[in-house]
């Protein structure tokens, strides 16, 4: 069952909502609340994750505003030569094209989501605004922590020992969407609904205990998959850990998952996870079969060696993504 999760945020951010860390926060709560499954329990399904996921999500995407269907994703991480109309022309317009377009990280799809090279609309953040002042739907900065003595529960000394972590700001219209792939086994719209409401209620990433990362649900609804037909080439919408041998290519930013433990193991003597390599949210991932098409997902979940202090902890690693035609494929 393919699904779209409506959000608006309500506070501050510490941490993008990836879909690594939200598939880790959902299992939380069914671990608080196990009545969220509709059969077995949490470590039946964990044991069979690696054949059988009982539910995958995205990371989060802007939708311009609450009554607009449009999307705003990362740009394909593709190189120049693979966007058709940056190549028009004679040389001169060819650099002059990719200077202009190089600070345009987002491109806009319609509500079939579908994935058109030729004719992809590619904005800056500035540029996604409708405001008349030109501010962008979410704005990064830092903000100011003072260090904690853990033992004498006081700031450190050295002036406090101040340093500055980045938090993202959305303006107050701005709606968030994200897409998750569910097991109708284990799971249906109304439990995806209740974990993911308390998820937003209690917080989500870095710094929830300060208040940031709160969110609302505003509508869970299923959707059709997009199609595959002519399709050669993967969008993913989440980090995702790609199979062995299963891409002839794979384009794609590194990003490094240095994961910690939630809930009640975050206060173990060892609440960090080893450090997982991933091809981050946008990367474009060829196939070499066919076959691959006949999933909404690809990627393969680590379950094995990812934490001391809990040997069954998994990492998401597959990623739901969108079939698109890559002529340079």
């Amino acid at each position: 069952m393919f699904l779209e999760i409506r959000v608006r945020p309500l506070s501050p951010f510490g941490s993008a909502i990836k879909g690594d860390t939200l598939f880790g926060h959902f299992c939380w709560q069914i671990a608080v609340a196990p009545e969220l499954l509709k059969r077995d329990t949490l470590d039946d399904w964990i044991d069979c994750y690696s054949s059988s996921p009982f539910a995958i999500f995205s990371s989060a995407w802007l939708r311009l505003n609450e009554d607009d269907s449009r999307y705003v994703l990362r740009r394909p991480e593709l190189p120049p030569q693979a966007f058709p109309s940056w190549n028009e022309g004679t040389l001169e317009d060819r650099i002059l094209r990719h200077k202009k377009e190089r600070n345009r990280y987002w491109m806009v799809l319609g509500s079939d989501l579908k994935i058109d090279l030729r004719h992809l609309i590619l904005k800056s953040s500035r540029e996604l605004s409708s405001h008349p002042d030109g501010l962008a739907p979410f704005h990064s900065t830092l903000q100011a922590h003072n260090t904690i003595h853990r033992t004498l529960g006081s700031t450190a000394k050295d002036a406090f020992a101040p340093f500055a972590m980045p938090i993202t700001y959305h303006r107050p219209e701005t709606r968030l969407s994200l897409f998750a792939w569910i097991n109708p086994d284990a799971l249906d719209i109304e439990r995806v609904r209740k974990g993911l409401e308390r998820i937003g209620q209690f917080g989500y990433g870095r710094d929830a205990s300060t208040g940031c990362g709160r969110f609302r649900i505003e509508d869970v609804r299923e959707l059709e998959p997009p199609p595959t037909q002519n399709a050669n080439a993967c969008y993913a919408l989440s980090p995702v850990l790609p199979e062995r041998n299963a891409f002839g290519k794979i384009y794609h930013r590194p990003f490094v998952r240095f994961g910690r433990h939630g809930d009640a193991l975050a206060r173990a003597s060892n609440p960090y996870k080893n450090p997982v390599l991933m091809a981050d949210e946008g990367a474009v991932l060829v196939p070499k079969s066919k076959s691959t098409f006949k999933k909404p997902y690809l990627g393969r979940p680590v379950t094995r060696g990812l934490s001391l202090a809990q040997p069954k902890t998994v990492l998401q690693g597959y990623s739901l993504y969108l079939p698109f035609q890559l002529e340079a494929a």
